[in-house]
């Protein structure tokens, strides 16, 4: 085991995902764009970006949420990334992410219950186009975006 480490929290919950080596699907947290209005924009600035793993999902959906419908929702997780920005001039927050599931159905449930992620996090939630494969609005961070892409879901929030 030390010669071959655990390379996520998915393997070290589920010995079977270890001894079998499955590996998290990596993928890329979406990049800002011409929607955001800060595209190569050098006001704009990477603080953060890293992995997200099984349980960093469960224990978000956890707090907010039911907790076991967060628990079994996250054991349809298959990997994600994170990457938070900041606007230089009014340093304010930007995170943007994008959490990858063993199925479409998932990624609907992981979104349904996302949404009441948003609003334990936040005082005050507009929601402007919702449907069962988008989310997208205003909250006390600024505009936010989530919507399913194949198995994906991919979130800004903090947009201006």
């Amino acid at each position: 085991m030390f010669d071959h480490p655990p390379v996520s929290t998915q393997q070290i919950l589920h010995p079977s995902a270890y001894f079998s080596d499955q590996k998290p699907d990596m993928t890329d947290a979406p990049t800002l764009d011409a929607t955001s209005g800060q595209t190569g924009s050098p006001a704009i600035r990477v603080l953060a970006e890293g992995a997200l793993g099984e349980f960093d999902v469960s224990a978000l959906l956890r707090q907010y949420g039911e907790e076991r419908a967060g628990a079994a929702e996250a054991t349809h997780f298959r990997g994600g990334s994170y990457r938070l920005y900041e606007n230089k001039h009014d340093k304010r927050p930007v995170l943007t992410f994008v959490a990858d599931w063993d199925s479409p159905e998932a990624a609907e449930t992981f979104l349904a219950l996302y949404r009441q992620v948003l609003k334990g996090k936040w005082k005050k939630m507009e929601v402007s186009a919702p449907s069962a494969t988008e989310l997208s609005g205003t909250g006390d961070d600024g505009k936010f975006q989530v919507r399913i892409v194949g198995n994906a879901v991919e979130s800004r929030e903090g947009l201006p």
